[in-house]
């Protein structure tokens, strides 16, 4: 009696499991395939996946699962899937954090090197002695353009 208590409860998780693994794989694919989709809603997707796949590991590596039943071997099937889903949602997060700080980082310089400008273009007219030494104050910035420019496409061929 024990061993079919223990059998339909085992056929009852491994259907829960699918369920809900079915369900956030399906979600997690629709995601993924989205072009508008909100960026930061990749890394909480793949986290809904923490849960399930815990349960599902221990369900799958319990002995009585080890038997030939058609919900566990459908349960382990799904269970890859829903690895694959998890694991390129988590790879798609960490592009978008990686591309946020670039993007940060860029946005920082070019803030840095148009503050010169924007204080030469806020003078009045002047004297060419000054407008030569503002033309001196703006190599400096452009230098800066180039080494910034040289340095990002080293560090983009190195990530891509």
């Amino acid at each position: 009696m024990a061993a079919i208590i223990a059998h339909e409860k085992l056929q009852k998780d491994a259907t829960d499991l699918s369920s809900e693994l079915s369900k956030l794989t399906e979600a997690g694919k629709q995601l993924l395939a989205d072009p508008q989709a909100i960026p930061s809603a990749y890394s909480g997707m793949a986290n809904e996946f923490d849960g399930p796949m815990r349960e599902t590991q221990a369900l799958l590596s319990a002995d009585a699962a080890r038997s030939e039943e058609p919900v566990i071997a459908q349960l382990s099937v799904l269970f890859g899937t829903a690895e694959e889903v998890q694991t390129n949602l988590s790879d798609r997060s960490h592009l978008w954090t990686r591309f946020a700080n670039e993007r940060d980082s860029a946005t920082d310089q070019l803030e840095a090197v148009r503050s010169p400008i924007d204080t030469i273009e806020s003078k009045p007219l002047r004297s060419s002695q000054e407008v030569a030494e503002d033309m001196n104050l703006l190599k400096v910035p452009f230098k800066i353009i180039l080494l910034v420019s040289v340095d990002r496409a080293v560090l983009l061929q190195q990530h891509f």
